[in-house]
């Protein structure tokens, strides 16, 4: 339930960072709604790794918050705790973007020209069957259209999600179980 305004400007920030320690949900919500546009706007200006799409990160920023509040040593350092929790995320989209790019790096052949070394080109379509087809091989159908949608197309989340006709938490969890399944099919002996 989101309060009016008039019942929102009755709760202080201290209010507010206290009801979210608490549990209160009814606060905790207010909290991230006066936070959401400055946290949008500060990561907006560090900059967002790939097609990740910027309410996807401050949601997960949020998620994480909720998930790690017993974390929080000194409520008056909240602001500066949820923008920490924002830049981890914002780094670990990155470290993952490196990942998934250096994994399926090879599937875009548009780059190639004729004076490229044949055999490299040889082994490049070979690495790109060899992906697709255990893409192709997810277990769930909806999983590989997800990896191929944001990772191979570039399409953001949101973008990703209404084309499959799926909410963004479900996308998020379907590409998870995807990613994992991925990596299993690539190194059968990884454990995830």
């Amino acid at each position: 339930m989101i309060l009016p305004l008039e019942r929102r400007l009755e709760f202080t920030e201290e209010d507010l960072v206290q009801g979210f320690i608490s549990g209160d949900n009814l606060k905790t919500e207010t909290l991230f709604e006066y936070y959401r546009t400055k946290l949008t706007n500060f990561l907006r200006r560090k900059g967002f790794p790939g097609n990740i799409d910027p309410e996807d990160l401050v949601q997960d920023t949020f998620m994480r918050a909720i998930k790690s509040r017993g974390t929080l040593k000194n409520p008056d350092y909240f602001s500066t705790w949820l923008y920490k929790i924002a830049l981890n995320l914002r780094k670990d989209g990155y470290k993952r973007l490196g990942t998934i790019r250096r994994t399926l790096a090879h599937i875009n052949f548009t780059d190639i020209d004729e004076e490229n070394d044949p055999a490299k080109i040889a082994e490049l379509k070979d690495r790109a069957e060899y992906l697709d087809t255990r893409i192709n091989r997810i277990s769930s159908y909806r999983g590989g259209q997800c990896l191929k949608l944001h990772y191979l197309e570039g399409r953001p989340y949101s973008e990703t999600a209404s084309s499959l006709g799926m909410p963004s938490v479900s996308l998020k969890n379907t590409m998870h179980r995807a990613r994992c399944s991925l990596r299993g099919l690539i190194n059968p002996d990884s454990v995830y």
